[in-house]
């Protein structure tokens, strides 16, 4: 089985009991909203993160997981052992520079320049097949496998100019939108896929309105 990536964060609902507690498999944008929406679901459980095909290759090799949080439902050949699905938020593309634009960039003419260091996610992760669906010329310097990469390339002032989502912006101070600032497509649709009964909770609570509002207090809409 291939290796398990990112990061492994536990968090204890209360009132549950060891044997109660979730595996989630979580996209790597959804690290900052995550284990505050476990921990509002009072459910205990175990977060892993990586990019959304890894994620699903994991899974298709049999790795145990109770939940799968995914930015590419297609990624993910869902069957009868599928118990439930639901489409619980929404994000979208945007430029971002380092805080200050110490590059003094404008907009989408300048990811052709080639002068310029350009990040943007691999293709075959769902913010990679977003970018290339701007459809706008990059002279790109890094393709990175996930766009927590990007953004941390850019609060490190590696690269001048990356795609990233407009949440990364929210969440990291240490980089900025450039362009735009209101939500425009291609967008983004995260589905929770509950691949045991256990995890049947833990998706239907993503679409109440409480988890709901936590969602856009971290910049996500709603699907």
């Amino acid at each position: 089985m291939r290796s398990v990536f990112l990061l492994f964060l536990l968090v204890a609902g209360c009132g549950s009991n060891q044997s109660d507690a979730l595996t989630v498999f979580s996209a790597s944008s959804l690290t900052d909203v995550a284990p505050a929406l476990l921990a509002q679901s009072d459910q205990a459980g175990t977060l892993v993160f990586g990019g959304s095909n890894h994620l699903a290759v994991q899974i298709a090799d049999g790795a145990p997981a109770d939940v799968l949080l995914t930015a590419d439902l297609s990624l993910l050949s869902l069957n009868a052992a599928t118990h439930h699905t639901l489409a619980f938020a929404q994000n979208h593309l945007v430029l971002a520079v380092p805080i200050g634009n110490p590059s003094h960039l404008t907009g989408p003419k300048d990811l052709a320049r080639p002068e310029l260091a350009i990040a943007i996610c691999a293709k075959e992760v769902p913010c990679g097949k977003a970018t290339l669906d701007l459809n706008y010329p990059i002279a790109v310097d890094t393709y990175e496998t996930s766009v927590r990469s990007v953004a941390t390339k850019l609060a490190m002032g590696e690269v001048d100019l990356g795609v990233v989502y407009a949440t990364d912006t929210q969440a990291q101070p240490s980089i900025e939108t450039l362009w735009p600032l209101e939500a425009t497509c291609p967008c983004v649709t995260y589905h929770a896929i509950a691949l045991t009964e256990q995890g049947v909770p833990f998706v239907k609570s993503l679409g109440k309105e409480k988890a709901q509002a936590l969602l856009a207090s971290y910049g996500f809409s709603q699907p």
